[in-house]
């Protein structure tokens, strides 16, 4: 078969435009044919002109045969290999986060963390007031969350996976 737009969900991106964007992919193809060259060639079409991976992207692949963590390695052409083959990500820490204080930013410290590791974040309890996630970024030695709107009531409750960059 060949990549399949519906299958693929961004999963986190943040401000910095540097930061690796998770995404996550499914699909029946084996993970042999979606780590073969060129097999993401049409995820980079049709967003504003510009392509939706950039170097450094992670994403999680759940194929007919294996589940596993892919890295973009380069854009142009596209080519995506296992995280594992030269350097991993392994989970951290993981929990949930009640909100105190009531502005729009929060600070987690999480002692070992540096800005090359990723957080997956997601709001476990909304808030009384509209508001939603606009991001999540690690940092050193804490995760930065970030809402659209201040949570004076003090009820939102985040939950997040962060995942620690380990070089081969």
């Amino acid at each position: 078969m060949a990549f399949t737009l519906s299958t693929l969900n961004q999963v986190s991106s943040g401000k910095n435009t540097l930061a690796p964007t998770m995404w996550s992919y499914e699909t029946t193809d084996t993970m042999a044919t979606v780590l073969a060259s060129g097999y993401f060639a049409n995820a980079q079409d049709g967003v504003g002109g510009a392509g939706r991976f950039k170097v450094g992207d992670v994403i999680y692949l759940s194929t007919l045969d294996e589940y596993d963590f892919g890295r973009v390695l380069t854009t142009d052409p596209m080519d995506v290999k296992r995280i594992t083959s030269d350097a991993s990500y392994v989970v951290y820490t993981a929990g949930v986060m009640a909100w105190t204080g009531s502005g729009t930013q929060k600070a987690l410290n999480v002692s070992g963390l540096a800005s090359t590791d990723v957080v997956v974040a997601s709001i476990q309890t909304k808030p009384t007031e509209a508001a939603y996630l606009v991001e999540a970024h690690c940092q050193q030695n804490a995760i930065l969350f970030e809402l659209s709107a201040a949570n004076t009531s003090n009820d939102a409750e985040i939950a997040y996976v962060a995942y620690k960059y380990r070089p081969e």
